[in-house]
């Protein structure tokens, strides 16, 4: 009994009496916030994004050029006082034809065609070394949630919406997906243009206290994502005033970038769609921070419960006592805790859903990242070179105008000198005829009146080396050079120099994919998580091309769940180089007998490798059969002709 540690029964007891009941419920943000409150909220988080959405649309116009896309900005109308008209017209206006050569667009596919030909892919690594199967079985499976939504492309059309508008945003939630009839982890591309936050300066993103979306779903939609029963349904198509039938009416657009540029807050794009805006916001609440010495876990638990937690101490206060050891208590104290909390709301502000995050590592369920992020401001890649696009048009233009004002073979012949039986159209005619013949009055006083022709040299005028230039300008505030773009070298340039080449200009882009990168893996770490929240179920997971082990095929929840998993991205071993190398390297072991044949093909890519090592293993088999029936018979086996490789060292009777 002298073991039992009273001080800290006392020590609890004091602790429990610093927390008065009386005091629960004095601080609930989530009681506190008024519908309308929380929906303006959200729109001017909306609103004073109005300038960001402005300027990637604007960005998206110089990148694809559409049409006449890089001539649409505004520019004051010299005819009409006060009044704005596109430069497309203002140059139409004289005469001339606005032309553009898009060398944006090349460069957005040079940067996605670097990114796309190294790949990389998530690995997880146990934090235990002893337990880097787990490692294995989730790799394994974040890389067949990668193949279920075609995460290649997705992070394709990703990393172009970082290169355009600086900025870019994923969704990783628990859903069913129509499009695979299946209920998985589903990652979602957002469009910037319907997103809205509060002001960031962490390029992290890790200051955000509001997020949300604005969607536009059909009625039909709506009740399939929030109705549970018959009577929600009736409700949600009161919320909404509806009786119309979806199907009779039109859809948007389609390949149209109108219905994006038109949103509103409120309003959807078409009559078609109904409107629901997604508001994740950081809450705070008054509660308790318990520590479970006996299980060794940290909780939250409400106000209310501190009498059922007494109750327990108590409990395991007496139990320790009788035992004659120190009681393993449940320390706790007030806190303020904050959490993230979502609601889907109706333009009006009703709820159609709402809650605590459900998610395990209780954030919300979106990945954003800004690319040049500087107070509180994302810079765009393709942004930067916008006025270099603008005056190399400019120059293309005036040189196109310059050329067709230009006189070209301008024929000019004295008044006097036409025959009265030519006309102008006969004479220009036989002038311009192989050996023709023209027969004219000469002038009188003795002036000549021989026709004469006039052409003006106005191709050299300097505005072929401004376009150059401005060219050399795109690539050097870009760094993408050349050699990056695959371009042919210049006659007299070594393998070595123009390798060397490429190389600095990959360097050049190293910060936007590494940006990128790390968008990658905060987003691939969300992946992981839901992954261990969600799958329950044992289940065997088969990855094509992965060279693991069996073992970590078969994904266990009960062992993965509780696992510590850091995840990095490495090298992909679907790429075409890695694979050629490995199948180089692995045929060099074999030649110099460090593996043998099973090993070789167990490893190499070869399409016929699997198929090769079943008809090998049978082959095996039915050898060992036979000579266990010949030494069953008394008779010696035959000496092995040479089916199987030896280590050389073997064969020569070294070690």
């Amino acid at each position: 009994m002298s073991n039992i540690n009273y001080r800290l029964i006392r020590r609890f007891q004091e602790k429990a009496d610093r927390v008065k009941p009386e005091d629960s419920g004095r601080m609930d943000s989530v009681k506190e916030t008024r519908r309308l409150d929380l929906l303006t909220e959200a729109e001017n988080a909306w609103t004073k994004l109005a300038d960001f959405r402005r300027e990637r649309r604007r960005t998206r116009r110089y990148t694809f050029g559409d049409g006449s896309g890089q001539w649409r900005d505004l520019v004051p109308d010299p005819d009409r006082h006060g009044h704005l008209i596109t430069e497309y017209e203002y140059i139409s206006r004289q005469g001339c034809t606005p032309l553009q050569n898009n060398m944006m667009r090349k460069f957005t596919k040079t940067v996605l065609g670097q990114f796309r030909g190294n790949q990389t892919e998530p690995v997880c690594v146990a934090r235990d070394r002893d337990e880097q199967i787990i490692g294995e079985m989730m790799s394994i499976a974040v890389q067949y949630i990668y193949q279920l939504n075609d995460m290649w492309e997705l992070d394709g059309a990703s990393l172009l919406e970082m290169l355009v508008s600086g900025a870019v945003c994923d969704r990783i939630g628990y859903n069913f997906i129509p499009a695979i009839q299946q209920e998985n982890v589903f990652v979602r591309r957002v469009n910037p243009a319907r997103l809205f936050y509060n002001r960031v300066e962490d390029v992290r993103s890790f200051d955000l206290k509001l997020i949300g979306e604005l969607h536009d779903y059909t009625m039909r939609e709506i009740i399939s994502l929030f109705a549970d029963s018959k009577a929600d349904a009736r409700r949600i198509q009161d919320l909404y005033n509806s009786e119309r039938n979806d199907s009779l009416l039109d859809d948007p657009e389609p390949n149209s970038t109108r219905p994006a540029d038109d949103i509103s807050f409120f309003y959807p794009s078409t009559d078609k769609y109904h409107r629901v805006i997604e508001v994740w916001k950081l809450e705070s609440k008054e509660m308790l921070r318990c520590h479970d010495t006996a299980e060794g876990k940290l909780y939250w638990a409400e106000l209310g419960d501190e009498q059922y937690i007494r109750q327990i101490n108590a409990e395991r206060a007496v139990q320790a006592v009788a035992n004659g050891i120190e009681p393993m208590l449940i320390d706790y104290e007030w806190r303020v805790r904050q959490y993230w909390y979502y609601r889907f709301m109706t333009p009006r502000g009703e709820i159609l859903k709402e809650g605590e995050s459900p998610y395990w590592h209780g954030q919300h369920p979106y990945v954003l990242r800004f690319y040049n992020l500087f107070d509180g401001r994302p810079h765009s890649f393709m942004g930067d070179i916008i006025d270099q696009q603008r005056l190399l048009n400019r120059f293309i233009t005036t040189n196109d105008w310059i050329i067709n004002s230009g006189a070209k073979n301008l024929l000019a012949i004295p008044e006097g000198a036409i025959p009265d039986n030519y006309t102008i159209d006969d004479f220009a005619s036989e002038w311009r005829k192989v050996g023709g013949v023209i027969v004219y009055r000469p002038l009188v006083g003795g002036v000549s009146g021989l026709p004469t022709e006039i052409s003006h040299n106005s191709t050299n005028v300097g505005t072929g080396e401004m376009i150059k230039l401005m060219m050399n300008f795109l690539e050097e505030i870009t760094g993408i050079h050349g050699a990056l773009q695959g371009q042919n070298a210049s006659s007299g340039t070594s393998g070595k120099l123009y390798e060397s080449q490429a190389n600095n200009a990959a360097n050049n882009l190293i910060d936007l994919l590494e940006s990128f990168k790390s968008f990658r893996v905060a987003r691939d770490t969300k992946i992981m998580k839901t992954i261990q929240q969600y799958w329950n179920d044992k289940l065997f997971v088969n990855v094509a091309g992965k060279s693991y082990s069996k073992a970590a095929h078969y994904y266990d929840p009960d062992k993965v769940r509780e696992a510590e998993v850091d995840l990095t991205l490495s090298e992909n071993t679907a790429t075409i180089n890695y694979r050629i190398a490995m199948d180089d390297y692995l045929k060099w072991l074999y030649e110099t007998g460090a593996i043998s044949v099973r090993n070789l093909l167990s490893n190499i890519s070869a399409p016929f490798a699997d198929k090769v090592l079943q008809f090998k293993e049978q082959e095996d088999q039915e050898m060992m059969q036979a000579q266990a029936e010949m030494q069953a018979q008394g008779i010696a086996p035959a000496p092995d002709p040479g089916g199987g490789r030896q280590n050389p060292r073997t064969r020569q009777g070294g070690r």
